[in-house]
Protein backbone atom coordinates (compact mmCIF):
# COMPACT_ATOMS: atom_id res chain seq x y z
CA UNK A 1 0.00 0.00 0.00
CA UNK A 2 1.34 3.45 -0.91
CA UNK A 3 0.43 6.51 1.15
CA UNK A 4 0.69 9.86 -0.63
CA UNK A 5 0.42 12.73 1.88
CA UNK A 6 -1.45 15.84 0.80
CA UNK A 7 -0.29 17.96 3.75
CA UNK A 8 3.07 19.03 5.10
CA UNK A 9 2.48 17.38 8.49
CA UNK A 10 1.05 13.86 8.58
CA UNK A 11 0.23 11.93 11.76
CA UNK A 12 0.05 8.14 11.82
CA UNK A 13 -1.29 6.64 15.05
CA UNK A 14 -1.33 2.91 15.80
CA UNK A 15 -3.55 1.84 18.66
CA UNK A 16 -5.44 -1.13 20.08
CA UNK A 17 -9.06 -1.25 18.96
CA UNK A 18 -12.19 -2.72 20.51
CA UNK A 19 -11.79 -5.83 18.34
CA UNK A 20 -8.53 -6.77 20.07
CA UNK A 21 -10.06 -6.01 23.45
CA UNK A 22 -13.08 -8.23 22.73
CA UNK A 23 -10.82 -10.99 21.39
CA UNK A 24 -8.73 -10.95 24.56
CA UNK A 25 -11.78 -11.28 26.80
CA UNK A 26 -13.25 -14.03 24.60
CA UNK A 27 -9.98 -15.99 24.68
CA UNK A 28 -9.72 -15.82 28.46
CA UNK A 29 -13.37 -16.74 28.89
CA UNK A 30 -12.92 -19.77 26.61
CA UNK A 31 -9.90 -20.91 28.62
CA UNK A 32 -11.87 -20.67 31.86
CA UNK A 33 -14.85 -22.42 30.30
CA UNK A 34 -12.62 -25.33 29.24
CA UNK A 35 -11.44 -25.76 32.83
CA UNK A 36 -14.97 -25.55 34.21
CA UNK A 37 -16.02 -28.14 31.63
CA UNK A 38 -14.23 -30.74 33.77
CA UNK A 39 -16.40 -29.96 36.75
CA UNK A 40 -19.51 -29.59 34.56
CA UNK A 41 -20.42 -26.10 35.77
CA UNK A 42 -20.56 -24.51 32.32
CA UNK A 43 -22.34 -27.32 30.50
CA UNK A 44 -25.52 -25.27 30.43
CA UNK A 45 -23.75 -22.41 28.61
CA UNK A 46 -21.59 -24.38 26.21
CA UNK A 47 -23.88 -27.26 25.32
CA UNK A 48 -27.40 -26.00 25.94
CA UNK A 49 -27.96 -27.96 29.15
CA UNK A 50 -29.74 -25.33 31.15
CA UNK A 51 -29.82 -27.28 34.37
CA UNK A 52 -26.81 -26.20 36.44
CA UNK A 53 -25.03 -29.12 38.04
CA UNK A 54 -23.71 -28.64 41.54
CA UNK A 55 -20.00 -29.05 42.16
CA UNK A 56 -18.84 -31.73 44.49
CA UNK A 57 -16.17 -29.72 46.29
CA UNK A 58 -14.66 -32.74 48.03
CA UNK A 59 -13.98 -34.51 44.72
CA UNK A 60 -12.96 -31.50 42.67
CA UNK A 61 -10.84 -29.37 44.99
CA UNK A 62 -7.97 -29.09 42.54
CA UNK A 63 -10.26 -28.21 39.64
CA UNK A 64 -12.05 -25.61 41.75
CA UNK A 65 -8.76 -24.01 42.79
CA UNK A 66 -7.58 -23.87 39.17
CA UNK A 67 -10.90 -22.38 38.06
CA UNK A 68 -10.81 -19.75 40.81
CA UNK A 69 -7.27 -18.85 39.84
CA UNK A 70 -8.35 -18.32 36.24
CA UNK A 71 -11.28 -16.16 37.39
CA UNK A 72 -8.88 -13.96 39.34
CA UNK A 73 -6.58 -13.70 36.31
CA UNK A 74 -9.52 -12.82 34.07
CA UNK A 75 -10.73 -10.11 36.45
CA UNK A 76 -7.26 -8.60 36.77
CA UNK A 77 -6.59 -8.60 33.04
CA UNK A 78 -10.05 -7.20 32.29
CA UNK A 79 -9.66 -4.43 34.86
CA UNK A 80 -6.19 -3.56 33.57
CA UNK A 81 -7.35 -3.50 29.95
CA UNK A 82 -10.42 -1.35 30.67
CA UNK A 83 -8.41 1.01 32.87
CA UNK A 84 -5.75 1.29 30.18
CA UNK A 85 -8.34 2.12 27.52
CA UNK A 86 -10.02 4.73 29.70
CA UNK A 87 -6.64 6.37 30.30
CA UNK A 88 -5.35 6.04 26.76
CA UNK A 89 -3.81 9.18 25.22
CA UNK A 90 -6.70 9.41 22.75
CA UNK A 91 -9.36 9.36 25.49
CA UNK A 92 -7.39 11.77 27.66
CA UNK A 93 -7.00 14.13 24.73
CA UNK A 94 -10.75 14.09 24.09
CA UNK A 95 -11.44 14.91 27.75
CA UNK A 96 -8.73 17.58 27.79
CA UNK A 97 -10.09 19.29 24.66
CA UNK A 98 -13.61 19.32 26.14
CA UNK A 99 -12.26 20.97 29.28
CA UNK A 100 -10.26 23.46 27.23
CA UNK A 101 -13.27 24.38 25.09
CA UNK A 102 -15.48 24.69 28.17
CA UNK A 103 -13.00 26.98 29.89
CA UNK A 104 -12.17 24.43 32.59
CA UNK A 105 -8.52 25.35 32.35
CA UNK A 106 -7.26 23.74 35.57
CA UNK A 107 -8.64 20.37 34.46
CA UNK A 108 -7.26 20.93 30.96
CA UNK A 109 -3.79 21.63 32.36
CA UNK A 110 -3.94 18.46 34.46
CA UNK A 111 -5.04 16.26 31.54
CA UNK A 112 -2.61 17.69 28.98
CA UNK A 113 0.22 17.27 31.50
CA UNK A 114 -0.80 13.63 31.99
CA UNK A 115 -0.73 13.02 28.23
CA UNK A 116 2.81 14.41 28.07
CA UNK A 117 3.88 11.97 30.78
CA UNK A 118 2.41 8.82 29.24
CA UNK A 119 2.70 9.66 25.52
CA UNK A 120 5.37 12.28 24.82
CA UNK A 121 5.84 11.00 21.27
CA UNK A 122 5.17 13.13 18.20
CA UNK A 123 1.68 11.75 17.55
CA UNK A 124 0.26 13.25 20.76
CA UNK A 125 3.08 15.17 22.41
CA UNK A 126 3.24 18.39 20.45
CA UNK A 127 -0.56 18.75 20.43
CA UNK A 128 -0.72 18.21 24.19
CA UNK A 129 2.21 20.56 24.79
CA UNK A 130 0.65 23.21 22.54
CA UNK A 131 -2.75 23.21 24.27
CA UNK A 132 -1.11 22.96 27.69
CA UNK A 133 0.77 26.19 26.95
CA UNK A 134 -2.37 27.85 25.58
CA UNK A 135 -4.24 26.83 28.72
CA UNK A 136 -1.61 28.61 30.80
CA UNK A 137 -1.88 31.62 28.46
CA UNK A 138 -5.65 31.78 28.96
CA UNK A 139 -5.07 31.58 32.73
CA UNK A 140 -2.73 34.59 32.43
CA UNK A 141 0.05 32.40 33.82
CA UNK A 142 2.76 33.83 31.59
CA UNK A 143 5.67 32.17 33.36
CA UNK A 144 4.33 28.66 32.72
CA UNK A 145 3.22 29.75 29.24
CA UNK A 146 6.82 30.61 28.35
CA UNK A 147 8.13 27.42 29.97
CA UNK A 148 5.60 25.18 28.18
CA UNK A 149 6.14 26.76 24.77
CA UNK A 150 9.92 26.59 25.29
CA UNK A 151 9.56 22.87 26.01
CA UNK A 152 7.56 22.45 22.80
CA UNK A 153 10.26 24.18 20.73
CA UNK A 154 12.97 22.07 22.35
CA UNK A 155 11.18 18.70 22.30
CA UNK A 156 9.41 19.01 18.93
CA UNK A 157 11.57 21.20 16.67
CA UNK A 158 9.75 19.97 13.54
CA UNK A 159 6.29 20.71 14.89
CA UNK A 160 3.98 23.03 12.97
CA UNK A 161 3.42 24.92 16.23
CA UNK A 162 7.01 26.13 16.64
CA UNK A 163 6.55 29.60 14.99
CA UNK A 164 3.46 30.32 17.09
CA UNK A 165 5.23 29.00 20.19
CA UNK A 166 8.13 31.40 19.66
CA UNK A 167 5.72 34.31 19.25
CA UNK A 168 3.93 33.45 22.50
CA UNK A 169 7.26 33.12 24.29
CA UNK A 170 8.13 36.61 23.05
CA UNK A 171 4.83 38.03 24.31
CA UNK A 172 5.02 36.22 27.65
CA UNK A 173 8.58 37.36 28.33
CA UNK A 174 7.63 40.92 27.39
CA UNK A 175 4.69 40.87 29.81
CA UNK A 176 6.95 39.44 32.53
CA UNK A 177 9.42 42.27 31.93
CA UNK A 178 12.14 40.10 30.43
CA UNK A 179 12.76 42.35 27.43
CA UNK A 180 16.12 40.79 26.53
CA UNK A 181 14.67 37.27 26.37
CA UNK A 182 11.75 38.58 24.33
CA UNK A 183 14.14 40.27 21.90
CA UNK A 184 16.25 37.13 21.45
CA UNK A 185 13.15 35.02 20.89
CA UNK A 186 11.88 37.45 18.26
CA UNK A 187 15.27 37.32 16.51
CA UNK A 188 15.20 33.51 16.56
CA UNK A 189 11.71 33.55 15.05
CA UNK A 190 12.76 35.91 12.26
CA UNK A 191 15.90 33.89 11.60
CA UNK A 192 14.24 30.47 11.39
CA UNK A 193 10.90 31.50 9.84
CA UNK A 194 11.47 34.72 7.87
CA UNK A 195 8.34 34.38 5.73
CA UNK A 196 5.98 33.02 8.36
CA UNK A 197 2.80 34.83 9.40
CA UNK A 198 3.81 34.60 13.07
CA UNK A 199 7.01 36.44 12.21
CA UNK A 200 4.93 39.35 10.94
CA UNK A 201 2.93 39.29 14.17
CA UNK A 202 6.20 39.30 16.07
CA UNK A 203 7.53 42.34 14.20
CA UNK A 204 4.31 44.28 14.78
CA UNK A 205 4.25 43.33 18.46
CA UNK A 206 7.87 44.36 18.89
CA UNK A 207 7.18 47.73 17.33
CA UNK A 208 4.21 48.26 19.66
CA UNK A 209 6.22 47.13 22.70
CA UNK A 210 9.80 48.39 22.20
Amino acid sequence: MMIIPTKTHVRMVFKQGWAEFAGLIASLFTAIACIFRKIKLFNWLLYGKWKIRLINISKNKQAVLIACSWIIVLCCVSFYTVEKRLNSPERLKQKAMKCYSAGELDNAVSLFSKILKIAPDESYGDDANYFLALSYWRKNDYKNTALSFSNLVRAYPESQFVPEALFHIQKSETILGNKERARKTAELLMEQFPNNLWTEYSKNYQKANP
